[in-house]
């Protein structure tokens, strides 16, 4: 903030922030505006114009006052123009209504109407633009003396280790070393040839630094290279390398941190189009061989002389790579890549490997290349050149741009990729700076830079180098910065650490919010009228809760940027909130809907500690720098507001004011300032009317002020004011209206030391006073009779003490009496950054965020039940503390439910609700509560009888696995497992390992692979068989939506079965079989689990069905929930494997794996030739493990599953083991939209086994159609039909396509190339997967 403190322009202090996010309430849908179209704004319209409205408002002008006055209409016109073509509930026309009627007039204009819509289609577009990551409006500009006007070349930096240095090389040769905040700390000058001149002949073209050997490499147009050391004492020459022969252009130094055993590699690009590649080999000892004499001056090497310095570097020259001058040359030492560019439509970008064993990428277009930046992270290349465009390319796609961003008006001179935030730098020749998102390709910032050097109507002088970008990683204490070169001046902007969040309604992902806030609690408010708690968080966010039930209704996230915000405020109509943060930026929002309606003109660039709203919405303001300011923000036109009155306030206040409060009733404000002294303001005259002066030798804070009005006994007392301050822990009555000031003054706190942070009274009868310390403890005092008789002589008595008690661990920040529901409460508020209410007994209501929604009407929804924190003096027994016996056996009696409030009502199995309430008890008494409850609900867990079959069918489906399939084509054990799956009886239901893994229950390693977020059950079978049940969470008619990403989309109980039966027909016989079953989920799943976990997800809907949801990482919530009709549910039954322990299973990545992100791509996905780099690795270099994956790409396409991330292997069957098709649930989700990526494998690898092909060329036939196979197939099933008519003809459509996409393969390569032989090694004898190996 230093830095800040000389800006003449605060308004600049917005413009460095982070843009703000609203989190809207989820249940609340659409927002109003999103509900009108254009037929209801015209309707509007109508009823603005219509003669009604023209004679009410002529009626009302005599009132009002106003000739101008523009015609408006009041709700029950409002709600009469829209809820007659609606034809749906008003509650959202009447929160349109308010919406707009900011004021609370009653009634709304046209103009008002207008206004409201411009700002929620701004908001709306702010949504859809992501904030630009410089800081700064202008940059901070710098003179380079040292250059003698020449421009600077390239700016480097040393960032390695700290300090941050800077080294600047002009054209003629002066280089310059910069401190971090552009401070000059050395010098020099480069020579030249000494039999000549001690000048530098000729231009430098470009410098590197060489990261730790210390030293720049400088190249120039005279065909030599300087080699200069640099030190944090000293600078100079130390090699002199000449004769080469051609003009070096570009230099570029890689060094791999990764592997620092390579030696380090410096690139030197040529006017012919070549590279020059030097190793130096032996660093230690310096670049090249010492000479035997000493020289005096650099060391001086003929280039071609170097064969002379083997032992410390090695050369390689690359020529004719393009067809023009290099111009930019970068190293990527992770991959071993050159990249370089030219002025060459031929080869205007060309990346190579160092061991050219492999093709070069090629760019080609018009008028070349001046400048390219490349990101390895984002697998983005950028170019910029003479056609004033800059391009997008995909690292392995060359023939065509991602985008072309056009906008520059002057040949492009430089591009950088700034990866943290995902945006693009470029800077044009016209010294125009613009910055560009790489997802969208729009322009978020143009800056015409003004360098002091430019001059009208002249082009400026640039060097080849303009950018320095700064970004991680870096030394710490260093904020990301860009530096830009114009002739003999820098400009450096400060960046944006990380990307922030994109303005607008954030979705129920975006964040996640509990009872405590990612920052603490700074500020606290509760509004009256529409009856919410505001709270104000350290991380600048602001927070809206229903006081009634603790649910948020909004929040609005980086309302200051990064700032802690200090204080809020609400204005006249309890509309709007006011907001001030520790940089002294202040706004205005609309509290209905998050709307940034004002900002204020901030008067410092320090803390503001006061806000105060009178009446007619004059703000008054306060802070650190001893100011009071008035702002008008009742008639407001713009949305920026510059300061009305600035007070004579620092003439008087000889300290920062740290706080203030209002005195409506005599019109005064008072201030405190940091040295105690306290100043009684009158509003009026802006003059002070006393001032209270601190007492004591020691300045001691003032942390709270409180004005109280005494009840008028007699005339006298109407004027008697008392102001009631806390400081060093002791609150202090005064009485400003009389002689005697301070007349009370006790000690709060139990502990010496302690400070009392916030002070609160029942406004309107002034009997309690409610105080917060720093210990977290909160007390009630009656002040009935203390605060109403003014006492002529201080005293030191205490009031009353009515209650203490810990309401946090953390001191309290805030604390206010609440009348609500005609009781009153108290708002507390801590730094841990909870907030909650008590009742003035001490119940503890509740937390704002609990999960658990309270009602304030119903005690029993309370987060304590019973009052926890009593009175000091009242605790005698520790079971005053407990509940009687009879109020818990009547508890027992009725049940506990979710809400708190047990209904008492069964459902159709006789079973009462389940649901525990969030009570503060153990998690042993939360276990015994629970069975006490399981069992007064009549509860029972039945016992089956379990039989063990040594010819039961599962048991033979295990022992029949071998290395080709899990069983073979005509293995009768499958059929009569589909059939006991479908019919046997249940005995067992738990969660299945993978669930309990993610809950810490079981052992992790013997999970193959975790769980989604769809629940699944594992059932046991009364002959010991285990299946996995998925529920059916979606109708068979129904697709998944578009907007649908792969990876969050449902799971289908149906997609389980017919893929079982897909792959049967296909003769690949990977899936474990499945079968359909109609559950009864009270008397199969609820009544025979033996897990409390799963009993207690259990409740009734009030449809009365039985429902039940998953305990997992992700949307397991009762929202989620699957239930029976009303305990009846169908799903489907897979067939568990043999147990890791006895067949071990291996889950290895797919290679075509999706990026599993909104935006990210997989390399598979841009290069055509991935298949040629995964044909390399082990192993898919050999056997048929790259034809089975081209098996199950087939396989995943015809069912249309995009979530194979992974497929799993037994270990016993090696590397020729076929593939586990698991986890088919994300198929058939749509029969409309085949998904081509899903055949990469095929197209890109362009290989099928025989047999594949075979069987799939004979289900294409009339006679063997695919569709009526799978029904035929289908119709053995208990949940006939399984797949729905257009899923069938999908599955023929997505047949033809596979055959034409081997049909290519076969016309680019020929038939002995593409369809391969089933090539499983031959075995001496089948080995399956459950016998044991014997030792040799």
């Amino acid at each position: 903030m230093a830095g800040l403190r000389n800006w003449k322009d605060l308004w600049m202090l917005y413009e460095t922030e982070e843009q703000y996010t609203r989190f809207p309430d989820q249940a609340s849908g659409a927002s109003p505006a999103e509900k009108l179209d254009l037929e209801l704004l015209q309707r509007l319209l109508n009823a603005f114009n219509s003669p009604k409205v023209g004679l009410q408002t002529n009626t009302s002008k005599g009132r009002s006052g106003g000739p101008d006055k523009q015609p408006g209409i009041k709700l029950e016109e409002f709600k009469k123009s829209l809820s007659s073509v609606t034809c749906s509930e008003e509650s959202w026309i009447e929160e349109l209504f308010c919406e707009i009627d900011i004021s609370h007039a009653g009634e709304v204009t046209w103009q008002q109407l207008c206004s409201y819509l411009l700002q929620e289609y701004k908001e709306r577009q702010r949504a859809s633009t992501p904030p630009a990551a410089l800081l700064d409006a202008q940059p901070q500009f710098t003179l380079c003396s040292q250059n003698k006007r020449e421009p600077t070349v390239r700016i480097l930096s040393i960032s390695q280790q700290p300090p941050l240095r800077y080294i600047t090389v002009s054209k003629g040769g002066h280089i310059t070393v910069w401190s971090s905040s552009l401070r000059i700390l050395q010098t020099f000058m480069v020579s030249g040839d000494p039999e000549h001149s001690s000048r530098l002949r000729g231009w430098v073209t470009d410098a590197a630094y060489m990261r730790g050997l210390h030293r720049v490499a400088i190249v120039t147009d005279h065909r030599d290279a300087h080699f200069v050391k640099v030190s944090p004492t000293d600078i100079f020459e130390d090699v002199h390398l000449f004769g080469f022969r051609c003009v070096l252009t570009a230099v570029c130094f890689g060094f791999d941190s990764q592997r620092p055993e390579q030696p380090p590699l410096l690139l030197l690009g040529d006017e012919k189009g070549g590279v020059h590649l030097m190793w130096f080999l032996n660093t230690s000892k310096g670049l090249f061989k010492r000479a035997s004499k000493t020289e005096r001056g650099p060391q001086r090497i003929l280039f071609s002389d170097l064969d002379d310095h083997d032992n410390m570097v090695s050369c390689r020259h690359i020529a004719n790579i393009h067809r023009a001058a290099i111009n930019r040359v970068m190293f990527d030492p992770g991959a071993n890549v050159i990249m370089t560019s030219s002025e060459s439509e031929t080869t205007s970008v060309v990346f190579m490997k160092v061991s050219m064993k492999q093709e070069p990428y090629i760019w080609k277009f018009s008028q070349g290349a001046l400048c390219f930046d490349y990101s390895s992270s984002l697998q983005l290349l950028v170019t910029g050149g003479k056609d004033r465009k800059i391009r997008l390319w995909s690292r392995y796609v060359t023939f065509s741009p991602l985008a072309v961003l056009q906008g520059h008006q002057a040949s492009v001179m430089d591009v950088a990729i700034y990866q943290p935030v995902e945006q693009i730098f470029s800077y044009s020749r016209d010294s125009e700076l613009r910055v560009w998102d790489v997802s969208t390709h729009v322009c978020l910032k143009t800056i015409p830079l003004q360098f002091p050097c430019l001059q009208p109507s002249r082009i400026p002088e640039h060097a080849t180098f303009p950018f320095l970008l700064l970004s991680p990683p870096f030394p710490e204490q260093t904020y990301p910065h860009l530096i830009v070169c114009c002739k003999d001046y820098l400009a450096r902007f400060r960046l944006a650490r990380k990307g922030s969040r994109v303005g607008g309604w954030l979705t129920a992902e975006g964040r996640e919010f509990g009872g405590e806030s990612s920052g603490s609690v700074s500020c606290t408010l509760y509004n009256p009228t529409l009856r919410q708690v505001v709270t104000g968080h350290s991380d600048s966010s602001v927070c809206l809760w229903d006081v009634q039930t603790g649910r948020m209704g909004l929040c609005i996230f980086h309302a200051h940027g990064e700032k802690r915000l200090t204080r809020m405020e609400l204005d006249s109509s309890h509309r709007k909130l006011i907001t001030a943060a520790s940089n002294g930026t202040i706004k205005v929002w609309n509290l209905l809907n998050g709307h940034n309606l004002l900002k204020l003109e901030p008067f410092s660039n320090s803390e503001v500690t006061g806000l105060v709203c009178l009446h007619d919405n004059q703000l008054l303001a306060a802070g650190w720098s001893q100011q009071i300011v008035q702002y008008d923000i009742a008639k407001a036109t713009d949305s920026e507001v510059n300061i009305k009155i600035s007070w004579e306030s620092s003439e008087v206040s000889k300290s920062n004011i740290v706080t203030m409060g209002l005195c409506a009733s005599l019109g005064v404000v008072a201030t405190a300032n940091h040295d105690g002294d306290i100043i009684i303001w009158r509003i009026d005259t802006q003059k002070p009317l006393l001032q209270l002066h601190n007492e004591t030798q020691e300045k001691e804070l003032v942390d709270s002020l409180l004005f109280l009005q005494p009840q008028a006994r007699n005339e006298e007392s109407k004027t008697q004011v008392v102001l009631v301050s806390s400081q060093a822990g002791c609150v202090c009555f005064r009485n400003i209206t009389g002689e005697h000031h301070v007349y009370g003054k006790f000690y709060v706190p139990e502990q010496l030391g302690q400070r009392v942070l916030s002070l609160s009274s029942d406004q309107n009868k002034n009997s309690i006073l409610v105080s917060g310390d720093t210990t977290g403890c909160l007390q009630i005092w009656d002040i009935s009779s203390y605060a109403l008789e003014l006492q002529h002589e201080p005293f030191s008595e205490k009031p009353p003490l009515l209650q203490r008690w810990t309401a946090y661990k953390m001191p309290l920040r805030h604390v206010e009496v609440l009348e609500v529901a005609d009781m009153l409460l108290i708002l507390a508020a801590s730094d841990d950054g909870s907030a909650g209410l008590w009742t003035t007994g001490g119940k503890h209501v509740g937390h704002f965020g609990q999960k658990v929604i309270r009602n304030i009407a119903d005690s029993t929804t309370y987060l304590s039940r019973f009052s926890r924190p009593f009175p000091v003096e009242k605790i005698k027994d520790p079971g005053e503390l407990l509940p009687d016996a009879s109020a818990r056996q009547g508890e027992k009696k009725r049940g506990i439910c979710e809400d708190g409030n047990c209904r008492g009502k069964e459902s159709a199995a006789g079973n009462f609700c389940l649901k525990l309430d969030r009570l503060e008890i153990s998690g042993e008494k939360h276990l015994k509560l629970y069975k006490e409850v399981a069992v007064l609900s009549n509860i029972t867990v039945k016992l089956q009888e379990m039989t063990y079959d040594p010819d039961a069918s599962w048991l033979n489906f295990h022992l029949g696995i071998n290395r080709y399939a899990l069983y073979s084509r005509d293995d009768p054990a499958v059929l009569q497992l589909l059939k006991d799956m479908s019919n046997l009886t249940i005995v067992n239901a738990d969660y299945t390992q993978d669930e309990k893994a993610l809950k810490g229950a079981c052992d992790c390693t013997q999970v193959v692979k975790p769980s989604g977020h769809h629940l699944k059950l594992a059932l046991k079978l009364r002959n010991f068989a285990k299946a996995m049940f998925k529920p059916m969470r979606q109708q068979r008619d129904e697709e998944t939506p578009d907007d649908f990403f792969y990876f969050v989309d449902f799971q289908r109980h149906n997609a389980e079965i017919a893929a079982f039966h897909l792959d049967r027909i296909l003769d690949f016989r990977r899936v474990p079989p499945v079968a359909g079953r109609i559950v009864n989920v009270s008397g199969e799943v609820l009544q025979v689990t033996l897990n409390d976990d799963l009993r207690a997800v259990f409740f009734t809907s009030p449809a009365n069905n039985t429902c039940f949801f998953a305990k997992c990482l992700y949307v397991c919530k009762t929202e989620y929930a699957v239930c029976g009709n009303p305990d009846l549910l169908e799903g489907s039954l897979a067939a568990y494997l043999p147990g890791l322990s006895i067949a071990p299973r291996l889950s290895i990545p797919n290679p075509w794996t999706r990026s599993y992100s909104f935006t990210g791509r997989q390399e598979w996905e841009v290069n055509p030739f991935f298949c040629d780099a995964i044909k390399q690795l082990h192993p898919y270099n050999s056997g048929n493990r790259l034809l089975n994956i081209i098996d199950m790409s087939i396989f995943d396409f015809l069912i249309g599953n995009m979530d194979r991330h992974h497929y799993e292997i037994f270990t016993k069957f090696g590397d020729e083991g076929f593939l586990l098709h698991l986890d088919n649930a994300r198929g058939f989700g749509k029969h409309s939209k085949d998904e081509m990526s899903i055949l990469a494998p095929l197209s890109q690898c362009c290989m099928i086994k025989r047999s594949t092909l075979l069987r799939l060329q004979l289900l294409a036939q009339s006679e063997f159609r695919l569709s009526d196979v799978m029904m035929e197939s289908l119709k053995t099933d208990l949940l006939r039909p399984v797949l729905t008519k257009p899923h069938l003809l999908a599955l023929d459509r997505r047949l033809q396509k596979v055959l034409r996409t081997v049909q290519r393969c076969v016309r680019r390569f020929g038939k002995e190339e593409v369809i391969t032989s089933d090539f499983i090694k031959p075995t001496a004898e089948t080995q399956t997967v459950t016998q044991k190996t014997e030792p040799r």
